[in-house]
């Protein structure tokens, strides 16, 4: 039976919730390597966001928010449970603008993006709360996560067949392949 216009058919949400299921827990698994910095929830959990962003579309913010928050729980939300939700808002605009850009410009243009909001741009959001000091200390290691998560998703994405299946950018679903 076909689903009607505009509807997804159940297998397809189904396979989107059970990718976003399984990238959730890699942010998980990846919230544990963390990144020497002045607050503990610098890690390398956003790759999959960034992934599932290029992959899933806007589904990858619901990932990267999730993940961010695992690394601020697994580090014992240093900077308090509001702040981080802040801080996992930022992580799923930078993931939805990783893919917006790569979409328009190129993955290496997308990458170059996210790791200048989510090492540079977000943390200046932050300084009412945390001041001008803390926040200059964190450009290095969060520029540095940032890199690597996007470097991780955009290899991950060229080399991994199986997240071809949507229309994101370099996909071949919609070449017919």
């Amino acid at each position: 039976m076909k689903a009607a216009p505009g509807f997804r058919s159940s297998s397809s949400r189904l396979r989107r919730l059970t990718i976003m299921s399984l990238a959730v827990s890699l942010s998980a698994v990846g919230a544990f390597i963390k990144v020497p910095g002045p607050v503990g929830s610098i890690a390398l959990d956003s790759w999959p966001g960034y992934l599932s962003a290029l992959a899933l579309g806007p589904d990858g913010a619901v990932v990267a928010f999730a993940g961010h928050l695992a690394s601020a729980l697994s580090a014992g939300f240093p900077l308090g449970l509001v702040l981080h939700l802040v801080v996992a808002g930022e992580m799923a605009l930078c993931a939805l603008a990783f893919r917006w850009v790569s979409l328009r410009a190129g993955v290496v243009a997308g990458a170059i993006a996210a790791v200048a909001l989510n090492g540079l741009v977000a943390p200046v959001a932050l300084v009412p709360w945390l001041g001008w000091g803390l926040v200059v200390s964190l450009f290095l290691p969060l520029s540095l996560a940032a890199a690597a998560n996007v470097i991780a998703a955009s290899v991950a994405y060229q080399v991994i067949p199986f997240w071809r299946f949507t229309s994101g950018p370099g996909s071949r679903s919609s070449k017919g392949s």
